[in-house]
Parts: structure tokens; C-alpha cells; sequence
């Protein structure tokens, strides 16, 4: 009887340790992924700032012309 709880105990172990792992290959690869998204992101903003800094000017441009 003790043996079959100990033996039981040690299942439960090394089922909570393979869940653990998993949980932290997991989190692992969303770090990974929100790493890469957070650069994209970077990208995407610096490009609209740059297309509007763009548009700023040629309306700038277009008033000094049109006087």
C-alpha cells in the first residue's frame, strides 16, 4: 500500500515537472514571438512618421507655390 502511494506520489511529480517544462517552452516562444512583433511594430511606426513628415512637407511646399 505505501509503496503503491509513493509510487503514485512520484507519477504526480514527474507529471507536474513535464507540465512545468512545457509551460516554459511556451512562454519561451511567446516572448519570442511578441519580441518580434514589438520590432515590427517598430518598423511600421517609424515608416507612417516618415510618410508624414513626407506629406507635412509637400503641403508646405504646395502653400509656397500656390501664393
Amino acid at each position: 500500500m505505501l509503496l503503491k502511494h509513493g509510487k503514485e506520489l512520484s507519477d504526480h511529480e514527474r507529471r507536474i515537472t513535464d507540465l512545468n517544462n512545457k509551460m516554459t517552452d511556451t512562454l519561451k516562444s511567446v516572448d519570442e514571438s511578441n519580441k518580434y512583433l514589438r520590432e515590427q511594430n517598430t518598423r511600421i511606426l517609424e515608416a507612417v512618421i516618415r510618410g508624414n513628415e513626407k506629406n507635412e512637407t509637400h503641403k508646405n511646399e504646395m502653400e509656397v507655390i500656390n501664393r
